[in-house]
């Protein structure tokens, strides 16, 4: 039960303080703290399906959910549908057919429903700008992506960009410099499929 300390200490410091991105315990980085809290929904969800404390469990797991939310790590959504799927794969149950493709299409419907219910949020969950964005970015030579980075332009003198991003920032939107380098890197010629 100690793991779920981190979870509830990520709930009350969100509540407490209203950050959008917040962890529990001391001065920590955001992303690496994620991790405890994936641990705790991981061990929540392994609960749910193989011990007999299911209401527990479900506690547990709408807990965990809430401090990931606290904390804000996009990464983590994409880890929590992960391990809905090995959860719902894995067991053996005498109706595992209708169970994988009712979870499935259940899981379809939160995707395009988060989707939808993303377009009203801030810029950091508007998923739906974002898969916009990317694509617009990605329409460019990986040397050429500078264009969209604050930092390449006046008056960041100490940031060095490639001349081919051209001499100012494109006024349609701005990605921070980390996403613009993941983006770039998965756009390279030997990285397509």
């Amino acid at each position: 039960m100690g793991f779920f300390l981190h979870s509830v200490a990520t709930i009350v410091v969100y509540l407490w303080s209203g950050n959008p991105r917040s962890v529990g315990i001391g001065n920590q980085s955001i992303i690496p703290y994620a991790i405890f809290l994936l641990l705790s929904f991981s061990i929540a969800l392994a609960m749910l399906v193989y011990t007999r404390y299911k209401l527990l469990s479900i506690v547990l797991i709408v807990v965990s959910l809430f401090a990931l939310y606290a904390n804000g790590t996009r990464a983590s959504i994409l880890s929590v549908g992960a391990m809905i799927v090995c959860a719902v794969l894995y067991p053996k149950y005498c109706y595992k057919k209708w169970i994988v493709s009712l979870s499935f299409l259940v899981m379809f419907g939160s995707g395009v429903a988060l989707l939808e219910w993303s377009e009203g949020q801030n810029a950091r969950f508007n998923f739906k700008a974002m898969i916009k964005r990317i694509g617009v970015v990605w329409s460019y030579a990986p040397a050429e992506m500078g264009r969209f980075d604050v930092l390449c332009f006046p008056p960041n003198p100490s940031y060095r960009c490639s001349p081919y991003s051209g001499d100012k920032l494109d006024s349609r939107f701005s990605f921070e410099s980390s996403a613009l380098q993941r983006i770039s890197l998965i756009n390279l010629p030997y990285c397509n499929f």
